[in-house]
């Protein structure tokens, strides 16, 4: 390994309140602001930060304007507190009704570490607010249900609510019912066209977590967290529940989170996004000594850090190079760096990609386009991928590329995605919590 010099809870039956948000990297979304790092919503238990580290990396105001491609959003989960998750999507009409979006997916639910493609949905992010639910646990209670029969299931013992914490959102510019800002704005896609190509919202101000039926943020906040339910029957990880929970406390058979909406205008139809589930849902045995190096500050059992984090992926390319960006995807991993570094056996040159990079955050913007795939080596099995905690000398978390990859290989004049995904990276005690991981996903696939 190598070294460098340092430079809701829904649940069937007790309650326990959960709050979730949506963050948005507010810069990467409003793509003529080249030079700003932008607002990093966030309303979860660790309360509003900003995402501006590592901006002296991103492009100045000369830099070139994305260009236009299909529509593409896809889902990463990076919920730390569960070995896979199902999720349900509602979509706010134009007349303010509310309509469910098909069954809890996908089937068997989604592993840690794993991309969902959401492109498909049937939802005009022009015009009509969307909102997440995850659901986590005895997934299999959910089969055959759909997405409102399931949300009853997990309500079935009453909402105990509250207990979110407010941060800054980065949404809509405080028009009605969270409209406005159109790239700026968190969302997530669905077939047909797209948001609309307005300026960016400003950011405004989450609200506290509230019942899972009350009403996400609106008039341009990102929207509350949701609250949590909680199921007395205790899990059984043969049959998919959540395993290696706290001894002594009987973990919850079925958890859910409501998390923010997604404001009308938020994307646009000729962008490729990226939706993150990171941190933590929490409930009742999900707790340990060193829960904020896992799920992030301010988490607990009772205050969990969940969120979804929206970023447009570049689609900026030059046909003799690899263009890489780098996605800090853990809620507890403070700044880091990444880099690209060839074993033994391999050829090719270590290659720093991105340095200083906070929770929320994508970089560089554009990508680092400074090499060729030759440049980072071969085999790809041989070549490693380190996140470094800032300031730190020896990797955190480590994945080879090949391991990384949801593609066979690098290719010229296309873009990548790496993402670390997890607790706080060089954390290796194991327990209910899934280990760091880093992805790797083609922007423009």
């Amino acid at each position: 390994m190598a070294r460098r010099l340092a430079p809701l809870l829904a649940v069937v039956s007790a309650g326990v309140a959960l709050a979730s948000a949506c963050t948005t990297d507010h810069g990467a979304l409003d793509k003529r602001d080249w030079g700003s790092g932008g607002t990093l919503a966030d309303s979860g238990g660790g309360g509003g930060s900003e995402a501006g580290a590592g901006g002296a990396q991103d492009a100045g105001a000369d830099a070139p304007v994305e260009p236009s491609g299909g529509y593409r959003f896809r889902l990463l989960n990076g919920m730390v507190d569960a070995e896979r998750v199902q999720v349900c999507f509602r979509v706010k009409l134009e007349t303010g009704s509310d309509v469910w979006l098909g069954a809890p997916r996908p089937a068997g639910g989604l592993p840690y570490g794993s991309a969902l493609d959401l492109s498909e949905l049937p939802w005009q992010p022009a015009s009509q607010g969307f909102e997440t639910f995850v659901f986590a646990g005895q997934l299999e209670q959910l089969a055959n249900l759909d997405c409102q029969r399931a949300l009853d299931l997990a309500q079935g013992s009453g909402v105990d609510a509250g207990a979110g914490a407010g941060g800054t959102a980065a949404g809509g510019s405080g028009g009605a019912g969270g409209e406005g800002g159109s790239a700026a704005g968190a969302g997530a896609g669905g077939a047909g066209p797209g948001g609309s190509p307005g300026s960016g919202g400003a950011a405004g101000t989450s609200a506290d977590a509230g019942a899972l039926d009350a009403s996400a943020g609106s008039a341009g906040s990102a929207g509350a967290g949701g609250a949590s339910l909680d199921a007395g029957a205790g899990e059984d990880s043969s049959t998919g529940g959540d395993s290696s929970v706290d001894g002594g406390v009987t973990p919850p058979a079925l958890r859910a989170a409501r998390l923010a909406m997604l404001p009308p205008g938020s994307l646009r139809d000729d962008r490729s996004y990226l939706m993150l589930l990171s941190g933590c849902m929490g409930g009742p045995s999900f707790s340990d000594a060193s829960a904020e190096t896992i799920c992030g500050p301010g988490y607990s059992d009772a205050t969990p850090t969940l969120t979804n984090s929206v970023v447009e992926l570049s689609r900026i390319t030059q046909a003799l190079s690899v263009g890489v960006q780098f996605l800090n995807g853990s809620r507890a991993a403070g700044e880091a760096d990444l880099l690209s570094v060839p074993g033994e056996q391999a050829n090719g040159s270590p290659i720093t990609i991105a340095s200083r990079i906070q929770f929320g955050r994508i970089a560089p913007r554009p990508p680092n386009l400074d090499y060729p795939a030759s440049s980072y080596g071969a085999p790809l099995s041989e070549v490693e991928l380190q996140v470094f905690a800032y300031g730190a000398t020896t990797p955190g978390a480590t994945a080879n590329w090949q391991s990384a990859l949801s593609v066979p290989g690098l290719e010229n004049a296309r873009n990548y995605t790496v993402v670390v995904l997890g607790p706080s990276p060089g954390f290796v005690q194991q327990g209910w919590w899934q280990p760091s991981r880093i992805v790797a996903l083609p922007n423009d696939p």
